[in-house]
């Protein structure tokens, strides 16, 4: 597991009603869809994707540069 994917699960296991296990992270992990229905998980589930979505395009930029 990457420190990206470490750093996402914790993130994700911040939310109530996640609990994204080490071992399941390489795997597809779910949660209940029910978390969605709390507008402030909901809006923290989002803020989280952005970050990792930032994090991995700065990463490959990263990797682009390096190349």
């Amino acid at each position: 597991m990457s420190p990206l994917q470490e750093e996402l699960r914790q993130r994700l296991n911040q939310l109530p009603g996640v609990d994204i296990a080490a071992a399941k992270i390489a795997l597809r992990p779910g949660f209940p869809l029910t978390v969605l229905t709390d507008s402030d998980a909901r809006d923290a589930l989002l803020d989280h994707l952005r970050w990792f979505y930032d994090q991995a395009q700065a990463s490959a930029s990263d990797e682009l540069i390096m190349v």
